[in-house]
């Protein structure tokens, strides 16, 4: 793990990890959620929280200087710790 709740003005990222395999930086982006009250734990990721996310992870890279390859996941934890995953989020908006 490289960071964990790496905060700015623009906002926070959960987790900064490198991945070895796939020789990326990865943002992750975390969310528990006990029940379905508020909807699904997937429902969680909205456009607003995609473009927070896009400027959160550019001021990482331009405070950074980071000059490689990276993407942003999802990490969803609902009931009794089941897990969802998405790998690399578009952020097409």
């Amino acid at each position: 793990m490289i960071s964990r709740n790496w905060r700015k003005k623009e906002g926070e990222i959960d987790l900064i990890v490198y991945d070895n395999v796939c020789h990326e930086l990865v943002f992750v982006e975390v969310k528990q959620r006990s029940s379905s009250k508020f909807g699904c734990v997937a429902e969680s990721i909205s456009v607003s929280k995609m473009r927070k996310l896009t400027n959160i992870i550019n001021r990482y890279i331009n405070e950074t200087g980071f000059r490689g390859k990276y993407r942003c996941d999802f990490i969803g934890i609902w009931r009794q710790n089941k897990l969802l995953h998405y790998k690399n989020l578009d952020f097409g908006y």
